[in-house]
């Protein structure tokens, strides 16, 4: 090949060169275009009041609580220390109920609610009673007193206060889920859990802005598909993303869901 002709086509290659660089600005790879899009569940002033009047709610339970703690009864025979049960009893169902209430003025707040619901059951429980036999007015003479062992029920009182003041800690009431499905374009529901009627109908693969803290049922469909679900924890652990691989009707394999945490 002669010069002239070399040159020629390196200068043609150049050319080619830039063409696609160029082209390449105005029609980015498919990959390039894949990104999910947003949709704002909530306006972020309205996360920060929300998030402001449930703390300020769960400040004035601790103290009301506290006030109520520092009140018990206590009964000491010989090794045994105990609280007068109803006492106790009392300021553990107020508490639960103060926390509870702290979110149900705010029907935005229903995924929080059904998550409270849960715990609440089963934290701050009241501890079984006791029969304390103390001695009589007159001699010979015995009385018997009911009453909680103080440590089991100091306790449960620990464990409802410590998850109170967990929410102080919390900047927000709503986070950020990416939302995907493999193939794409499934449906995607979330309801809170046992309350069905608050529910966010998305096609995947889609972002969520503000979605509110707390349990979630999540429900999969695609025609042809085998549907998936799970239970979804926003308040307790830090999910960013939730990815479902959904198996053909027909195919032995399951669909299933999995989620990557940020903690």
């Amino acid at each position: 090949m002669d010069r002239q002709t070399l040159a020629s086509s390196r200068a043609a290659a150049v050319a080619i060169l830039a063409a696609v660089c160029v082209l390449g600005r105005w029609f980015p790879s498919p990959s390039a275009q894949a990104v999910e899009p947003t949709l704002n569940l909530a306006r972020s002033e309205e996360v920060d009041e929300a998030t402001a009047r449930f703390q300020s709610s769960l400040r004035s339970a601790l103290e009301t609580g506290e006030a109520a703690r520092q009140k018990w009864s206590l009964v000491v025979w010989e090794s045994l220390r105990c609280y007068e049960p109803a006492q106790v009893s009392r300021t553990l169902e107020q508490m639960k109920s103060d926390i509870y209430l702290a979110a149900s003025a705010d029907p935005r707040l229903a995924a929080l609610r059904a998550y409270l619901n849960g715990r609440l059951e089963r934290i701050g429980r009241m501890p079984p009673m006791v029969i304390v036999t103390l001695p009589g007015a007159v001699p010979g003479q015995v009385k018997r007193v009911f009453g909680v062992r103080t440590d089991q029920a100091d306790a449960s009182w620990r464990e409802l206060r410590d998850f109170a003041q967990s929410f102080l800690g919390e900047a927000r009431l709503a986070v950020d889920l990416t939302v995907r499905t493999e193939p794409p374009g499934a449906q995607i529901e979330l309801h809170a859990v046992s309350w069905a009627a608050k529910k966010i109908t998305v096609a995947s693969d889609v972002q969520l802005h503000n979605l509110w803290r707390g349990a979630y049922r999540v429900s999969v469909a695609k025609p042809g598909y085998k549907p998936a679900a799970l239970d979804l924890d926003l308040m307790g652990q830090r999910f960013t993303a939730l990815t479902c691989t959904l198996a053909r009707s027909k195919s032995a394999e399951a669909s299933r869901c999995e989620y990557a945490s940020s903690r």
